[in-house]
């Protein structure tokens, strides 16, 4: 008897190492999450590997693994050369070849905003037969994804697509991949709450730090000023897209997308302003919600591999 196939799907954060075990057909056998560790890239490796193998013991050897990561990937997709927001000296680091080594599964590394995009693009996201999308998520960064005539449009460093490191303020605040006034140095989750306590607002630690930040904003001008400008670099950076790709519809993940809909209001608002130039832009909220990226990875996994330098990662 053959052995069913499975494939196993890893979406790495800032905050949590997020995962989805999948059969053959697509469809879920488990998910879960672990905190993402902080002390460098070999105990973010390790931790992954530990998830490869508590799956292994627990429902068989999967037969393939896809790693979805917050950054660039080499040329060759086989190591990382920018990770903003993850701990570890990355570049140079051969990713794939030591998780191949330690989980003993084919490995396929992409970036978790294009995978988030492939799981929604392939049945999830209600995008009414519009082929040129725009995929956005906002999670401890901004990471981004265009869809051109149906397929989710890559590049050799899979860093096609990045809206959040996309200037929207001239020589505004300094962002982690070195440069200034980018989307995600305002909007990134981790950037907002930086920007909210460096101007006095008292934010709860953890996972109740969104609510409160949006709570203090109803009676304290900073806390509103700092979502104000978050959702309004937000806006500015995603209906530029849209003019660039004259994308149809956005789709808009992640965490504090899901606790801060402001960042979708004011997106729908600034895209009603350039109706003229954009048409009619649809704004869509994620099908998935947090298993897009790990889902997505699943399916990278499932190809078997991701086209390198053909420009498109394979549908699911």
């Amino acid at each position: 008897m053959t052995p069913r196939r499975t494939w196993l799907g890893i979406d790495l954060g800032g905050t949590w190492i997020k995962w989805e075990h999948v059969a053959d057909d697509g469809r879920s056998l488990a998910a879960g999450r672990v905190a993402t560790p902080t002390g460098g890239h070999v105990e973010v490796t390790e931790a992954i590997a530990a998830v490869c193998a508590a799956r292994a013991g627990e429902a068989g050897r999967p037969t393939g693994l896809g790693i979805a990561v917050p950054g660039h990937l080499t040329p060759e997709r086989d190591g990382i050369t920018l990770l903003p927001n993850v701990s570890g000296q990355w570049r140079g680091y051969p990713a794939r070849a030591v998780l191949a080594e330690r989980t003993g599964l084919e490995a396929v590394l992409l970036n978790d905003a294009r995978a988030f995009a492939v799981a929604e693009l392939g049945g999830a996201a209600p995008v009414h037969g519009v082929e040129e999308v725009v995929f956005v998520t906002i999670g401890t960064g901004i990471g981004g994804a265009l869809a051109v005539r149906g397929e989710v449009v890559s590049s050799r460093r899979d860093s096609f697509g990045e809206l959040g490191h996309t200037s929207v303020v001239v020589d505004g605040e300094e962002c982690g991949c070195g440069g200034r006034g980018c989307v995600e140095a305002y909007a990134g989750g981790a950037a907002l709450l930086a920007r909210a306590r460096a101007r006095g607002v008292a934010v709860e630690p953890g996972a109740g730090a969104l609510t409160s930040l949006a709570l203090a904003a109803r009676s304290e001008p900073a806390a509103a000023q700092v979502l104000t400008e978050a959702y309004d670099a937000f806006a500015v950076g995603v209906s530029n897209a849209c003019a660039l790709a004259g994308a149809g519809a956005v789709v808009v993940g992640g965490a504090v997308a899901e606790e801060l809909p402001g960042y979708a209001t004011r997106l729908r608002q600034r895209l009603s302003r350039r109706r003229r130039l954009l048409g009619d832009v649809e704004v869509l909220s994620a099908a998935l919600g947090p298993r897009a990226g790990a889902l997505g990875a699943a399916l990278a996994a499932r190809a078997g591999h991701v086209r390198t330098g053909e420009g498109l990662v394979l549908q699911p």
